[in-house]
């Protein structure tokens, strides 16, 4: 049988750069360091950074990890939609790993990226 690329391998992928994009663009710059080796759950974490006085970029120190959840399906995270809300189901074992960070004072950002429609969005939530 020959290897197949699988859609959510596809869409994972779309949700991981149009995240990496949205820090490149974001002002001020987002450091992006996305995990390639041993994902569990974190795609990557970010570093947020300030300008200084001097007008210069400057990395905080302040880090968060990130779990970037990718859909382009109806039927996935994105629930009880509305025009300006939506709910989101985690799974159980999601919460639980992301606790484990909080116990170390490690905050997660959640990333949903819909790719349901031309217009692609990515959704943060804390």
């Amino acid at each position: 049988m020959a290897k197949v690329v699988r859609g959510t391998h596809i869409i994972g992928e779309r949700g991981v750069n149009a995240f990496a994009d949205y820090c490149n663009r974001h002002k001020p710059y987002i450091i992006f360091r996305e995990v390639t080796k041993n994902d569990f759950g974190i795609d990557a974490e970010v570093e947020l950074t300030a300008v200084n006085e001097d007008g210069k970029i400057e990395p905080t120190g302040e880090i968060l990890k990130v779990q970037i959840k990718s859909t382009e399906q109806d039927a996935s995270y994105i629930k009880k939609e509305k025009p300006d809300r939506f709910s989101f189901y985690a799974s159980q074992d999601d919460i639980d790993y992301w606790k484990k960070y909080r116990k170390y004072g490690i905050n997660v950002l959640l990333v949903i990226f819909d790719g349901r429609n031309e217009d692609e969005k990515i959704l943060l939530l804390i």
